[in-house]
């Protein structure tokens, strides 16, 4: 494996063994909402915070729903509210050019999985000021209505929701809050979110789980079948154009060229890793003396015959596929003995 460095940013890892799954892994979680944040940012940084709208859609949830059949149902619902004649004149109304679709999932003892929708709204004029605020409030309702009208036909009268938490819209002044939603990455210290109303982020279900509660294994086992094959992002056709008119000013992160810092063998890194704080002592290393940092940093903790080296390319990721659950029983086994039980 190796670390890398973008030019003027942070070193990061490249070359580990991961899983690439957002809802059962968060390791990997971490990385890939690193990136849909910067993603997120940049669009909204570029189209403009005046110009863009954070939403929050949901329905009434009861402790017996399946996640899988819940989340999918309010998918279809989402999707039925940005079609059709209705939609194409609300678009028109309120000059709406596209829209970002994030999954939160909560837990509560009570009520089971809370499962909602936050779309980022990107509008062709500002919401600022006093007209601004009376469009925002008229956006709102006529949403909710169609909202409503939709949750009714697909789920149910059981599942429309109320007026205070059906739909609720307001100014937009950091992208990278939708990728707080979906999983609680307090683990890799680049988000957190704490549930609300006494609920459970599923990074809180998993913890608990681990930590011996039979009954949150289950919770987070239940979490992961109904979360398999989710999208986290959801991109309308107009908001992947404007991302693209970002993409050709250059002004997204993600075209900046990754040099090699360090190239750290296998047996080294296998020791490395069991030492606590050593993953993010080694960025940190890295990031203020290059190479040199590195391999100081590892000759300190494991002497010279671990010493690394700066090599001139880097091995493709390797990934398992298929590996979404936490697999308890199988704490301490390696990536590839889970792997091939699943």
């Amino acid at each position: 494996m190796a670390i890398v460095r973008s030019e003027g940013k942070r070193c990061k890892y490249s070359g580990l063994l991961g899983c690439d799954s957002v809802w059962g892994c968060f390791v990997c979680a971490g990385r890939i909402l690193a990136g849909y944040a910067r993603d997120l940012n940049v669009l909204v940084e570029h189209h403009g915070f005046a110009r863009t709208l954070l939403g929050s859609f949901t329905t009434r949830h009861y402790r017996d729903d399946d996640l899988g059949w819940l989340r999918k149902r309010q998918s279809q619902c989402f999707t039925d509210l940005l079609g059709g004649k209705g939609w194409g004149l609300v678009r028109k109304r309120f000059g709406i050019v596209g829209v970002v679709r994030a999954i939160d999932v909560t837990f509560g003892k009570a009520s089971g999985f809370h499962a909602h929708l936050h779309p980022l709204f990107l509008l062709t004029h500002s919401h600022d000021g006093k007209a601004g605020r009376r469009e925002l409030a008229d956006i709102n309702a006529q949403l909710f209505e169609r909202w409503r009208s939709i949750v009714r036909r697909r789920m149910g009268e059981k599942y429309v929701p109320n007026a205070d938490h059906g739909v609720l819209l307001k100014p937009c002044y950091r992208a990278d809050y939708l990728v707080k939603m979906g999983v609680s990455l307090e683990v890799t210290g680049a988000f957190s979110k704490t549930a609300k109303n006494g609920n459970c982020s599923m990074l809180e279900v998993a913890i608990r789980a681990v930590d011996g509660d039979e009954r949150f294994r289950e919770v987070f086992r239940s979490y992961a079948r109904g979360m398999k094959g989710a999208k986290f992002l959801t991109w309308s056709k107009g908001a992947k154009q404007v991302l693209e008119e970002v993409k050709h000013d250059g002004d997204e992160e993600a075209l900046s060229e990754e040099t090699l810092v360090a190239t750290i063998p296998d047996e080294t890194w296998r020791l490395v890793r069991g030492i606590p704080g050593a993953r993010v002592e080694l960025l940190e290393a890295g990031e203020d003396r290059g190479t040199e940092g590195v391999i100081k940093r590892i000759e300190l903790w494991l002497g010279v015959e671990h010493a690394v080296r700066a090599g001139p390319a880097l091995r493709p990721l390797r990934k398992i596929d298929r590996v979404l659950t936490l697999d308890f029983a199988a704490v301490g086994a390696s990536a590839s003995e889970i792997a091939s039980r699943t």
